[in-house]
């Protein structure tokens, strides 16, 4: 894949992130917003790095997130699971922490992403990607 198809797809994927879906995207703004993000390229992290666990219950569910960092102790992935695995809570949760680690590994902040998801009246995440970003923000 071309360099400027990947960043106009990580563009996409973060207005959608961070704007909502279904709001406007001209092309005449992808210029623009490239220009407002930190760094396009993605930063690779070491084949062997450390990885933290953190287990959660969210609506009655029981997650797993499993955390990565960038060298300077940043948040540059997470994985989650559930305990049925397979089931499509689990393929739409571990889709969407896939998903938040591109952000994060091409320059989004993880403040950004927290405002970004859905929240609940109490401002609570009110989804486990949210729920979990809530968790691993308050336990460093």
């Amino acid at each position: 894949m071309s360099r400027s198809v990947t960043h106009v797809t990580v563009v996409t994927v973060i207005w959608v992130a961070v704007v909502g879906r279904g709001a406007p995207f001209p092309a005449a703004r992808v210029a623009g917003a490239v220009a407002g993000v930190r760094d396009m390229t993605r930063q690779r992290l070491p084949n062997r790095r450390g990885h933290e666990l953190l287990t959660f219950q969210h609506e009655g569910i029981r997650y797993t997130a499993g955390v990565g960092r960038f060298a300077d102790g940043g948040l540059a992935e997470i994985f989650l699971a559930t305990a049925k695995h397979g089931s499509a809570l689990d393929v739409i949760a571990r889709d969407a922490a896939v998903a938040a680690s591109l952000l994060l590994q091409h320059g989004c902040s993880v403040a950004t992403l927290r405002q970004a998801l859905t929240r609940n009246s109490d401002g609570s995440g009110s989804g486990p990607l949210a729920c979990a970003l809530d968790r691993i923000a308050e336990w460093r």
